[in-house]
């Protein structure tokens, strides 16, 4: 049947008769039949009392407490000096948290470990009996790995892509995706023409194009298509008004502008320098393209 009360209430708490057997009585116990002496009240007494004081310290305690001649297994469970423990090591006599508890004993506690006493990276202070929550293992975790040097592995954070295109810190990781981010490359093809089908640019014009990398400053390299070969045309003037070249170039941080000069696109590379291999004359006009590499910072 079910227990209805606790065990605060415990047998012979205020006896008329209390006495604990010798320990031969309580080694033999009761004999039994006529011819021996019935049990004292005393001794009942006392027995009873002994189990209910043991019952009820493991109700109000869950554990029972420590005695020094109790040959103790580990896993067995005390209670000593206000609070429960553990046996780590077998032992008799060693009493918990005493002089001689050489790691025998490991304390159960309710109570949550600090933040101090969670990041404390000395084993010979460091708390072993306290709790440690799910915040308490992370900080612990973030105060034993260091930020990662030339000198030192570690953890290092990822950095923005801000961060990237500024290049002044030292202490962030950069990857492929946000090196592309900040130094990138691109061929746009002036007056409308395409990769497949490039369009001719004429001398004396000028060609505004958008910037492939809004908001970013690049640098640019203009090439026309002269007898099969892709090469920058450079500029140059022969005398008077008579010039000839093509050039690409930002303007105020934004668009991309092709200017060609006023009597062609291109003249023979003995007078240009430039690395045409054939030694053709003026050119007035040509298939376009403009090499645009994005360079690190953005204009704003």
């Amino acid at each position: 049947m079910a227990r209805s009360d606790s065990f605060t209430k415990k047998w012979a708490s205020v006896p008329a008769q209390f006495e604990r057997p010798t320990d031969a009585l309580i080694d033999r116990g009761w004999a039994g039949g006529a011819a021996e002496d019935p049990p004292e009240a005393k001794w009942e007494n006392w027995w009873h009392n002994r189990v209910d004081e043991a019952l009820a310290e493991i109700e109000a305690n869950g554990a029972m407490a420590w005695f020094e001649d109790v040959p103790y297994s580990i896993g067995a469970t005390v209670r000593s000096g206000g609070k429960n423990w553990i046996a780590a090591i077998a032992s008799i006599g060693t009493e918990p948290g005493g002089v001689d508890d050489a790691g025998h004993w490991q304390g159960l506690s309710l109570e949550i470990a600090s933040q101090a006493e969670a990041e404390d990276g000395d084993e010979a202070t460091s708390s072993n009996v306290k709790r440690m929550t799910p915040l308490r293992v992370l900080q612990a975790i973030k105060a034993r790995i260091s930020s990662a040097s030339e000198t030192i592995a570690g953890m290092l954070r990822i950095a923005t892509q801000a961060e990237t295109d500024a290049g002044v810190r030292d202490d962030v990781a950069v990857t492929p995706k946000k090196l592309a981010g900040a130094v990138d490359f691109a061929i746009i093809y002036p007056n409308g023409g395409t990769e497949a089908s490039p369009a001719t640019i004429a001398a004396n014009m000028r060609y505004p194009e958008a910037n492939p990398f809004p908001g970013y400053y690049v640098d640019c390299v203009l090439e026309v298509w002269i007898n099969g070969n892709w090469f920058d045309p450079g500029t140059m003037q022969t005398s008077g008004s008579t010039a000839y070249g093509a050039k690409a170039s930002q303007i105020n941080g934004g668009d991309i502008i092709v200017r060609t000069l006023l009597s062609g696109i291109h003249q023979n590379p003995a007078l240009s320098g430039t690395a045409s291999p054939d030694a053709a004359g003026a050119t007035t006009s040509a298939p376009c393209r403009v090499k645009v590499r994005k360079v690190k910072g953005a204009t704003a």
